[in-house]
């Protein structure tokens, strides 16, 4: 056997070449294995690496979860300013008995002090109110959506508010023109409301979200609540009949009243000024809904749809209720002969037993479960109040007793229209049903589940545009409500105002259920795997 070393001796030339190659082979070897030792380094520091990356990433995620829970916690613990908003709803409440309280003794008083006035023209004094208030609405929305206050156009409304009733309580002083006057009066009243808007607005500003929907329904229950009491309390001082004189001033059952709105607008101003805090507990600021890394919170783009659909209901609600008001004392008028007095008296009671009934559906809709059904079938029970009340007064075929004929229309007795000779009485406790249970439930499921469902499809955004677009068209219900519904109740009697306003609630129906799907509150922090729409473009949650 010849070892390595004989080989090589022996081999020679060869020899050197088989060394050479066993050199080679061997520094390969070397080579591979030097190469895999750092190939195992690189991939060791490489996954140290990537597991620092990781662990840093997931720090950073965890900074950002806990900065998310930090915002949604804050966000959560917010409590709404109740002193605040209570003191708002006194004031929402001003609004609708500055609204309704002339209703039923607006006609009597105005045919006393001026005997060239005719109904169509009360039909426009009406009109002159929802005029202002639909100039001034917008104009004071957008005061408050560009300051962000609440305070001083609310000051500034209740200022001409003061104003108009002083005037109107002076009127029995006027030579001529009273009519007109009547007319100015109730404009700088109509344009006074006007802040009836921002009051809206800061109520869903201002309340969280887990109280907004009671917050709402006192806020529309104190306007609704107004706009029922202010007749009743027109009623209260009718005992006063034509009471007395005091120098210039006359002090009666129609002039009370308006002094008596002039020193509670004071009080109100002074409270609104002195003890009001503005607090905007419910809106998402950019700081809210941002950190430093992105958006954790979305406002999506407003449904438009869904917005309008509300502000037809709100249109519904105002159109129904200033004709319900316009029509009440020439229908018992000339329905049932009652005498200035006697129409006072009636309306006021039928207007105070409604009231009840309205203040405790609104109890029942802000304290109870009832407050927590979807605000949907409520609007539907308040379309069908309204409706109730326009079919109990139709002019039946079984209803056989004959209106009172008289010639004679200066005396406020009997009906003295053309249609009276034709036309049958409604039975008076069908009428007086009918008008406390279409007040009673029409007024509270409109007027409330509109107020919360567009408060929420809005969402925790500044709110002031939107609601006086919303009063503006409620204004507008109220300029052609009384209007077109004198003119009818002239020229052809009571029917037609009646289906008319029935044809307005049978859309109503319609609509709601066309696009009952999108009236839903607006989502801002969508489930995971869905996107929502906004400014910026679309927002994704994984």
């Amino acid at each position: 056997i010849l070892s390595s070393s004989n080989l090589i001796s022996a081999g020679g030339k060869g020899g050197s070449r088989f060394e050479s190659k066993r050199d080679s082979l061997s520094h390969g070897l070397q080579k591979r294995r030097l190469t895999s030792v750092s190939l195992a380094s690189l991939a060791l520091s490489q996954n140290i690496r990537d597991s620092n990356i990781y662990e840093e990433e997931e720090d950073e995620y965890t900074k950002e979860e806990k900065e998310y829970a930090e915002k949604q916690n804050e966000i959560d613990n917010r409590q709404s300013p109740w002193f605040s908003l209570w003191l708002g709803n006194v004031c929402q409440c001003m609004c609708g008995i500055q609204f309704s309280i002339y209703m039923m003794s607006m006609w009597p008083y105005l045919s006393k002090l001026d005997d060239t006035a005719d109904l169509t023209f009360l039909g426009w004094i009406i009109a002159a109110y929802s005029v202002g208030q639909a100039i001034a609405s917008p104009l004071f929305g957008i005061w408050n959506q560009r300051t962000m206050s609440t305070r001083y156009p609310v000051a500034l409304g209740l200022v001409f508010c003061i104003i108009g009733n002083a005037i109107y309580g002076i009127l029995p002083t006027f030579a001529s023109g009273i009519k007109w006057i009547m007319l100015v009066s109730r404009f700088i009243i109509g344009f006074g409301s006007g802040n009836y808007a921002v009051l809206r607005s800061y109520t869903a500003s201002a309340s969280v979200a887990r109280d907004r929907t009671k917050a709402i329904a006192l806020a529309t229950g104190s306007y609704v609540l107004g706009i029922s009491f202010g007749p009743a309390i027109q009623m209260c001082f009718s005992p006063i009949n034509d009471g007395f004189v005091l120098g210039p001033f006359h002090f009666n059952m129609f002039t009370f009243p308006a002094f008596a709105m002039c020193i509670i607008n004071v009080i109100s101003l002074v409270l609104i000024i002195t003890v009001f805090k503005e607090e905007y507990a419910g809106i998402l600021s950019k700081s809210d809904r941002s950190g430093k890394d992105g958006e954790y919170f979305v406002l999506p783009k407003t449904d438009w749809v869904a917005c309008s659909v509300c502000i037809y209901m709100f249109f519904i609600q105002n159109c129904v209720s200033t004709m319900m008001e316009t029509l009440s004392s020439p229908i018992t008028m000339a329905l049932y002969g009652f005498d200035d007095q006697q129409t006072v008296v009636a309306s006021g009671i039928a207007q105070a037993v409604s009231s009840v009934i309205e203040i405790f559906n609104n109890a029942l809709l802000a304290f109870t479960r009832l407050g927590k059904v979807n605000p949907r079938y409520i609007l539907l029970v308040g379309l069908a109040g309204f409706s109730f009340y326009h079919l109990c007064i139709l002019p039946y075929p079984f209803f056989t007793t004959p209106l009172e004929f008289t010639d004679n229309s200066t005396d406020g007795l009997g009906c003295y229209y053309e249609w009276c000779k034709t036309m049958p009485q409604v039975p008076q406790p069908v009428y007086w049903t009918g008008y406390i249970v279409g007040i009673g439930l029409g007024f509270p499921f409109i007027a409330n589940p509109t107020g919360t469902l567009f408060s929420e499809i809005i969402g925790p955004r500044n709110q002031g545009n939107l609601q006086g677009i919303m009063a503006l068209f409620g204004s507008i219900a109220r300029i052609i409500a009384p209007i077109v519904s004198t003119a009818l109740f002239q020229s052809t009697g009571y029917m037609w105002p009646m289906l008319a306003e029935l044809a307005v609630l049978v859309l109503g129906f319609i609509v709601v259920f066309i696009f009952w799907k999108r009236l839903v509150p607006l989502k801002i922090a969508p489930k995971g795997g869905k996107s929502l729409k906004y400014k910026n473009g679309i927002f994704y949650k994984l």
